[in-house]
């Protein structure tokens, strides 16, 4: 089904003529100026010699590589000292092992202990105590959600990444698709009560025409404060930020530039725009790869670096920094105002972010 978009301008003038239009019920669009203010960084390349990462992690003072090739799936290092302290997290059918498991959507300090959320599917969603977890040397959760009930299990089969916004309330990404939903492939959350196994509410995030749902893929960060949520596009210009509390989502794109499905579906004009992203509680960072086309994607001469966008959660952009490595990954330490990086080489270098205020 095709979705009409009613544009209503909104229109208002600042220092930096953003404009504003309304498109889809909950959702607006702000277009901003493509530019900004270009920063250095001061780096180092930390020696830590691990072969292909596959996720990277900052929580509290404990650095987290994952590599989901190796038996020990988390290696663990200290953020102060660069110390290896420890690996764990097995792959496994047991009742701390993971099976399917990909990307660490979330992590937190909460009453001085440090944890990640874990993703097994089908078996549970846990929530992992790191510092216990080095100390034994195996995966030790404070908590387990096992979705036991007939709606919990369906609800935790038809996800993509689950969020934890407190003990008892999830947030869950649903595909359209594994969900039973016709006509409208455009993801959503649900919000679980896992006490009592009950959909609380619904928030779709975008208004997308129907499309293959790979063209609409993006990277989503969830704001420390849980309060909001930033969306990267892979194949759209586009970052979205919602509002959880309020539903509303605000659409940010450069001036001049549009949301246009056909040149998406069209793999001759397919861009690559947004690779991943993270967010702090006050900003939002984006790993830029600037438009290049998904033809030229493993060309190492045209695929050579990317660049940072640094956003405020206002969606202004506000600063960029060219990267000279192409980066496959990133994360930001906001306690010590670092960010740490993955290139392509596997090195990993850690950036001072203090020119910007943290």
């Amino acid at each position: 089904m095709k979705i009409v978009l009613l544009f209503l301008a909104i229109s208002f003038l600042t220092s930096s003529c953003v404009k504003v239009e309304k498109t889809y019920s909950n959702i607006v669009q702000k277009h901003i100026p493509d530019s900004c203010i270009t920063i250095s960084l001061e780096k180092k390349e930390l020696p830590i010699d691990l072969i292909y990462p596959t996720d990277i992690q900052v929580v509290d003072t404990f650095l987290l590589v994952s590599q989901h090739h190796n038996e020990n799936i988390i290696q663990a290092y200290s953020t102060l000292s660069l110390k290896h302290l420890g690996g764990f997290l097995k792959k496994g059918s047991g009742p701390n092992e993971v099976m399917a498991f990909g990307l660490i959507a979330q992590s937190y300090t909460e009453f001085g202990n440090s944890k990640l959320i874990i993703q097994s599917y089908p078996n549970y969603l846990g929530i992992l105590n790191i510092k216990q977890s080095i100390e034994s040397g195996r995966a030790v959760f404070d908590k387990q959600y096992k979705f036991e009930t007939i709606l919990g299990k369906d609800l935790f089969g038809a996800s993509h990444s689950v969020y934890v916004l407190d003990s008892v309330n999830l947030m869950m990404t649903k595909d359209p698709l594994r969900s039973g939903v016709k006509n409208d492939n455009n993801f959503f959350w649900e919000f679980y009560n896992s006490e009592k196994d009950v959909v609380t509410r619904q928030l779709k995030y975008e208004n997308f025409p129907f499309m293959d749902s790979f063209l609409k893929e993006s990277y989503r960060s969830l704001k420390p404060d849980r309060s909001k949520v930033a969306l990267f596009y892979r194949f759209f210009d586009m970052v979205s930020i919602a509002d959880l509390k309020s539903g509303k989502v605000v659409q940010v794109i450069p001036s001049g530039k549009s949301i246009d499905p056909n040149k998406v579906r069209d793999i001759n004009l397919r861009c690559l725009y947004y690779k991943m992203g993270k967010c702090t509680n006050d900003y939002i960072f984006g790993l830029y790869a600037g438009g290049l086309s998904v033809l030229k994607e493993d060309d190492p001469m045209s695929n050579k670096n990317c660049s940072l966008r640094i956003y405020n959660w206002h969606g202004d952009l506000l600063y960029n920094y060219q990267f000279e490595n192409n980066i496959r990954m990133f994360t930001v330490d906001e306690s010590q105002s670092f960010m740490y990086v993955v290139t392509d080489s596997d090195a990993i270098i850690r950036y001072d972010l203090n020119n910007i205020s943290m």
